[in-house]
């Protein structure tokens, strides 16, 4: 059970990014003030998360028609690329009321074949080192503080562009992104309102954790409104893990010593898709309940493929059906 549980641990942190699931946090919310999620702004955000993966080299939007649609109804797009290794992408859209800055997620496996930009892109995610930068508080995770580096002088470029044009007069600034590109929305969020663009909000789904507590609570400080989603069973949000989680997580995987070594922690307001299929802010007990199931689940057959189809944005899976259901009956 040890060995097949390795596997699972070695496939989940991988294919998500070696995102965060917090079996056991404290964290600090972004801001606890934050008025209500708007359902149809969540659904926008979720959709502009998922036409991210849309990214190709070079910046090009890829001809599939599902991504064609994402640039349907804007004034303005650019997709960017890290120009060198093409494993980190950011989405930007111009519409008439707002900036919608999209991270990509970790690069699935390319239908042609050609791996290495996958495997380097999860290389990245698995430097679980942190870093730490001028006028940011606490540490951040080194893999996707360097692959927001490498598209950010790119987004202040378009950014500048629309502003020289006047185009962002009155428009309000959403960052959002799924998975690691969750963790690279909040990194880059806290950018912005350093460079006097303080987002209106940040909403992330199946998010990794970008930082320490001292990143979570400098974030919380700046009164980003921030809100994270994470689904039922979706191992993602939990890691890389905090200490907490190592001795949840230890009675099932062989955790490897990189991910025992530093503290990680959730940033943003939890509303969590249940077991039901609803959206639920957090509560008191909830924790433990996830706990609880989560530990059952490892114990059944099959448990990886609900671990890996608990994390996915596509339109049949569960993220999908909980924020958008209703607002796109």
């Amino acid at each position: 059970m040890k060995e097949t549980n390795t596997v699972l641990f070695l496939l989940v942190a991988l294919l998500t990014g070696c995102a965060s699931y917090s079996l056991k946090e404290g964290a600090t919310p972004a801001n606890a003030s934050a008025a209500p999620p708007d359902p149809k702004l969540v659904c926008r955000l979720l959709e502009a998360s998922r036409c991210a993966y849309g990214v190709e080299r070079f910046g090009v939007l890829s001809d599939r028609q599902e991504f064609l649609t994402c640039a349907n109804g804007l004034r303005d797009w650019r997709a960017i690329d890290d120009q060198d290794q093409h494993i980190n992408a950011v989405l930007v859209e111009l519409a008439d009321d707002a900036v919608i800055i999209a991270y990509r997620g970790t690069l699935p496996p390319r239908r042609d074949g050609d791996s290495k930009a996958t495997l380097e892109d999860w290389t990245q995610d698995i430097e679980a080192g942190q870093v730490a930068e001028n006028n940011i508080d606490g540490k951040m995770h080194a893999g996707f503080h360097g692959g927001f580096q490498q598209t950010w002088d790119s987004l202040m470029a378009a950014l500048q562009a629309w502003k020289g044009k006047g185009e962002l007069e009155r428009k309000k600034v959403y960052v959002t992104g799924h998975s690691k590109g969750g963790a690279m929305a909040v990194i880059s969020a806290l950018h912005l309102y350093n460079q006097g663009v303080k987002p209106d909000a940040v909403y992330t789904f199946a998010a990794a954790r970008a930082g320490d507590q001292a990143f979570v609570t400098g974030y919380g400080k700046m009164e980003i409104a921030t809100w994270r989603y994470e689904n039922r069973f979706d191992i993602v949000p939990h890691l890389p893990p905090n200490m907490g989680d190592v001795n949840v997580l230890a009675s099932h995987f062989i955790i490897p010593a990189a991910l025992r070594t530093h503290e990680y922690q959730s940033t943003g307001n939890l509303v969590f898709i249940n077991w039901e299929g609803k959206l639920q802010p957090d509560s008191q007990g909830l924790e433990e309940e996830r706990i609880r199931r989560f530990d059952s689940l490892l114990e059944k057959p099959g448990a990886a493929e609900v671990i890996l189809n608990a994390h996915s944005a596509e339109k049949t899976r569960q993220y999908y059906q909980a924020i958008c259901a209703q607002t796109n009956p």
